[in-house]
């Protein structure tokens, strides 16, 4: 070993003496502004470097090599400037107070090594010191170093470079690292310790209870909060094993809620607490598992705070919708019943101005009983307070009605609608008033984003053992930065003041949180060219195996149904179906001639009664077209016009005659008979109204007047309110004769399905009087045929 060898190493073990002492004192320095802890470490490195400086051997006259260049780099690499300006400057003033020839190589290092370093730190200030900066250093001074040769005079440079360097590269190599080492684990303390500092001070500082237990549900660390809660000062004592938790519906064991954290599951639940002085508190609780470096379960990390004013609000706020559900939506009902009434032009024939304004007001109505409805959706489904009622029933009635149901929206918006059913005979098993409110959502979506003459479709067809209704729209369809939020409460596409479209932005969200209920999903298509395609997927109700439906394009001829009755319909499609034809339905003509024109269907099947004046349009068909009317209604210009057949309905022409007459003389004993049971005097009026001359209609505003009335006559059909000052109108059911009908008129939801007996279940703040009256209609058309007609006050 040479002598400058053991020089580098006796200065190197002083120097790292001097760096354990930095190591040492480290943690006093955590408290330093970060400009005196710059100061303090270029103190302390300008020593070691005095030391080094002195101790080295001369080599040559005037030339002495040690590990100044480490220290300084490292100096300003850890310090930033200041610590650089200190060490520096000490460096530079020992070596020219030496003296010798080495003065100008020895003073050059000095600088080159300090740009180095205080390159580094700045092009890492905003990260800690890593070894990969370290490394960097390391390869910056030994370079630096070696740079400084060239300011040696070039008769002694060869020389002193075949001599020193190799010691010398090795020396600073090593040193820097080793130093620099210490430097950064010193750092990495004091990093860790303030970290550990902020962490403690934030878990005693909480408000919330925050705890670890183990196993057992013993308490091993609990901050003061958890103190406060539970009332115990010595929270490292262990406390009595927690066998359960009482939750709010429920008490859940222990070892459930141990298997869900070893699973790697949270566990979240409400907890009662009934304090020292007996008041109730209520804590919300979250509990993760806690583990070890290795990943194993250790212990149960607990937070816990106190929701009792937050409970207390929600509970306050659920009984203010309530009376608001009561106080607001009765008026609003009647509100709504008396426009429509008006704007249905069958009272009197109001000025062009007037019919405006009445218009006008009975949207906007229409959209504050909407907004009502959704936000009382939202907060029963928050609650929990929902009841679903599943039956199994089959999926194309219910779409006819939603369709049907819709048809007034469509005709405003001029928008065509079709549905499209591969599986006619699909069975599901679904709440039908739940089911049929998504519908008409997602169907109330399309027509309101179609364009004027746009068209809407709805489909059904089979993916593995789900029945999947979609519902397809031809407008601008769903923007990509709406698509992540498109079921999020309140929003819209476009949510500002001035959007072109209305709504509440809840429909949406309602029918996700619906769908989940009944078992299925909802989701959208994206990537389509145009429109919007809005799809539910629900298990298909299988009593057996079935047969996969074959597609409707492939080898079956599709007939299209064009009728909004749904007596019509469901007569004609199960007889197509018997014959092997597969039918889709639109519910008018205008919009059965355009989805005639897409070549899916081989004939068109006409309801006499949708044609709507539009019979000269027959002959535009290029399909076949059959006609289905009543007796003595096929034109004489059209009988046995080319392309097109006329199927008289009525088999005699003294039926329609019969019919007639029974219209024009209004024969009292020919109407059918209605009792009508409701407490609210607007309702009965307005139903009324609605239903005009076609029935006999005989109101009770309490069940014992009912209960009068019906020992008195037979009814055709009871128009029930179940909210009855003297009962539920549900108690009267079983005392109606058997070939009673019953339509359910209430205030609030009741989740019937339509059944033999009850045929309709409505709720007013969805329908209105004219839906009790074209129901009434339909089950005139289905009654015998004394009460076939028609009345004349009654819409077209």
């Amino acid at each position: 070993m040479t002598e400058l060898m053991r020089s580098l190493i006796t200065n190197f073990a002083l120097v790292a003496i001097l760096a354990m002492l930095w190591d040492t004192i480290s943690e006093w320095t955590q408290s330093l502004a970060a400009i005196h802890r710059s100061i303090l470490i270029g103190a302390v490195l300008a020593i070691a470097t005095a030391f080094s400086m002195q101790m080295a051997m001369e080599t040559s006259p005037g030339f002495r090599f040690d590990l100044r260049a480490s220290l300084v780099a490292l100096a300003a690499l850890f310090g930033g400037l200041p610590a650089a300006v200190i060490a520096a400057s000490t460096a530079v003033f020992i070596r020219l107070d030496m003296g010798g020839s080495g003065v100008s190589p020895g003073v050059v290092s000095i600088i080159l090594s300090t740009v180095v370093g205080l390159f580094i730190h700045f092009r890492a200030r905003e990260e800690q010191t890593t070894l990969n900066s370290l490394v960097l250093c390391v390869i910056g001074v030994v370079v630096a170093n070696l740079a400084s040769y060239m300011a040696i005079p070039a008769e002694m440079r060869w020389n002193l470079l075949v001599e020193t360097a190799p010691s010398l590269i090795a020396a600073l190599t090593v040193s820097t690292l080793v130093i620099g080492f210490l430097l950064i684990r010193a750092d990495n303390r004091i990093r860790l310790m303030r970290d550990n500092r902020i962490y403690r001070q934030v878990v005693q500082q909480l408000p919330y209870a925050l705890n670890v237990r183990d196993f057992e549900g013993k308490y091993l660390v609990a901050n003061p909060a958890t103190d406060a809660l539970i009332n115990e000062a010595d929270t490292s004592a262990s406390l009595d094993t927690l066998e359960k938790q009482p939750v709010d519906d429920g008490p859940i064991p222990w070892h459930q809620t141990l298997e869900d954290l070893r699973s790697g599951r949270s566990v979240t639940f409400y907890q009662p607490r009934t304090t020292t002085e007996g008041l109730q508190k209520w804590l919300s609780v979250l509990q993760t598992p806690l583990r070890d470096k290795h990943g194993q379960f250790v212990g149960i990390i607990t937070s816990a705070h106190d929701i009792t004013e937050e409970r207390a609000a929600a509970e306050a706020k659920n009984r203010f919708i309530s009376t608001v559900s009561h106080e607001l939506r009765t008026p609003l009902t009647s509100i709504k019943g008396s426009l429509g009434l008006i704007n249905s032009g069958k009272l009197y024939d109001f000025p062009a101005n007037v019919s405006r304004l009445l218009t006008i007001a009975q949207s906007n109505c229409d959209r504050l009983v909407e907004l009502i409805n959704d936000i009382l959706d939202i907060e029963k489904i928050s609650s929990g307070a929902i009841a679903f009622k599943f039956e199994v029933q089959p999926l194309r009635p219910l779409l006819e009605q939603v369709i049907s149901s819709n048809v007034n929206f469509m005709r405003e918006k001029n928008v065509s609608l079709v549905l499209v059913d591969d599986l006619p005979e699909a069975t599901i098993n679904v709440d039908a008033g739940r089911f049929l409110q998504v519908l008409r959502n997602l169907l109330s979506n399309a027509v309101k984003f179609s364009p004027d003459n746009g068209t809407v479709v709805v489909g059904t067809y089979r993916v593995g053992d789900d029945v999947l209704i979609f519902v397809q729209d031809d407008g601008p369809g769903i923007p990509v930065d709406f698509e992540d939020r498109i079921f999020g409460r309140f929003e819209q596409s476009d949510s500002s003041d001035k959007r072109a479209k209305g709504g509440t932005g809840l429909g949406l969200h309602i029918s996700r949180e619906i769908v989940t209920q009944l078992g299925g999903t909802i989701g959208f298509d994206r990537a389509r060219d145009f429109g919007a395609r809005f799809h539910v997927s629900l298990p298909e109700f299988q009593a057996g195996s079935h047969t996969a439906t074959p597609d409707c394009r492939i080898d079956r001829s599709r007939v299209l149904i064009c009728s909004d009755d749904s007596d019509v319909t469901k007569w004609i499609g199960r007889a197509l179906e018997k014959e092997g034809f597969a039918s889709d339905l639109s519910p008018d003509f205008r919009s059965a001639a355009r989805i005639a024109e897409r070549g899916w269907h081989s004939a068109v099947l006409v309801d006499a009664a949708a044609l709507d004046g539009t019979v000269d349009q027959l002959s535009e068909l290029s399909l076949p077209v059959t006609v289905v009317s009543p007796a003595g209604a096929v034109p004489e210009c059209l009988r046995g016009s080319e392309g097109t057949e006329w199927i008289e309905q009525v088999g005699d022409g003294q039926s329609a005659v019969d019919a007639l007459r029974r219209a024009i003389g209004k024969v009292e004993d020919d109407r059918l008979r209605i009792l009508h049971i409701d407490d609210d005097s607007d309702t009965l009026e307005l139903v009324g109204e609605a239903v005009g001359y076609s029935a006999s209609i005989v109101r009770s505003r309490s069940l014992a007047e009912a209960r009068d009335s019906l020992a008195r006559q037979t009814f055709d059909l009871v128009i029930l309110d179940i909210e009855m000052p003297d009962g539920s109108g549900f108690d009267l059911l079983p005392s109606l004769p058997p070939v009673t009908k019953v339509i359910v008129f209430a205030g609030t939801d009741t989740n019937l399905a339509p059944s033999e007996r009850v045929i309709a279940s409505l709720t007013k703040s969805r329908s209105t009087q004219i839906d009790v009256a074209e129901i009434v209609r339909s089950l005139q058309s289905s009654l015998s045929g004394k009460h076939a007609e028609r009345s004349p006050f009654s819409p077209a």
